[in-house]
């Protein structure tokens, strides 16, 4: 979405994939994470922000999710898988 916006965007594996020199220059820097996004990937890269200018965190929730999944049996799955070699 940014680069379709003429603006960098960066795909984080790990906190130090974000360098100063990225985001020097910049007024705004906004973070997103999906659900799957583990909670110390986004923490880590606000702790290094915050290392380098100071900081203003909120959350902007564009949508509820509100889908739920009913729990699975893994050991009735992994037989019926083993019954049907």
């Amino acid at each position: 979405m940014a680069e379709s916006e003429g603006r960098p965007a960066l795909l984080m594996q790990d906190p130090k994939d974000l360098t100063l020199s990225f985001i020097d220059g910049a007024a705004v820097i906004g973070l997103t994470a999906g659900a799957s996004a583990p909670e110390e990937l986004v923490q880590g890269a606000l702790a290094l922000l915050a290392q380098w200018r100071r900081i203003t965190v909120g959350e902007v929730h564009v949508t509820h999710e509100g889908m739920q999944f009913a729990p699975v049996d893994l050991s009735k799955l992994i037989a019926q898988l083993a019954n049907a070699s």
